[in-house]
């Protein structure tokens, strides 16, 4: 599968971003956490590289900082008014896919379900995360140019070292 460049809306149209098409384009990249499947190593650059693009594409300020040697973490800002401040958290690796019987990196739509690696944990939830932010910060531009507070969008390419 073919991952859009900028999958959902295109933020310049207005029109309203797309979750599910945002989270196929999560799931068809690999990031299989090294240190959960050493086999597998493909880590987590590629797919923090394109959440922050997808952000910055969304007009949301995002960088990548690098938590290990080839590991970064996601950490995009919405707002930045002088009110509270709320953290949207997720993270970016998924668990290995020996034993899955289905291609893990292909998206695949039955039923009213999207099954692939991670589309549940937690890429389901990244996805979410994301389109919430893209979302606040259009709508906070459009309205007085200025946000009640600041919400940090942190994605995390660190997970536990074994999963439980």
């Amino acid at each position: 599968m073919t991952r859009p460049a900028n999958p959902g809306a295109d933020a310049d149209t207005g029109a309203d971003i797309d979750p599910i098409a945002l989270l196929e384009s999560l799931v068809s990249i690999p990031s299989v956490n090294p240190s959960l499947a050493p086999e597998e190593a493909t880590g987590e650059l590629a797919i923090a590289h394109f959440i922050r693009d997808w952000l910055v594409g969304h007009g949301v300020p995002a960088v990548l900082e690098e938590a290990a040697p080839g590991r970064p973490n996601v950490a995009g800002t919405v707002g930045t008014g002088t009110g509270k401040t709320l953290v949207f958290c997720a993270h970016i690796d998924t668990v290995g896919t020996a034993g899955m019987t289905i291609l893990p990196f292909e998206p695949r739509r039955e039923g009213g379900r999207l099954y692939g690696r991670g589309a549940f944990d937690m890429k389901g939830g990244l996805a979410a995360v994301m389109a919430a932010g893209a979302r606040l910060q259009k709508e906070w531009r459009a309205g007085s140019g200025s946000a009640p507070g600041t919400v940090l969008l942190a994605l995390s390419s660190r997970r536990r070292a074994a999963a439980t």
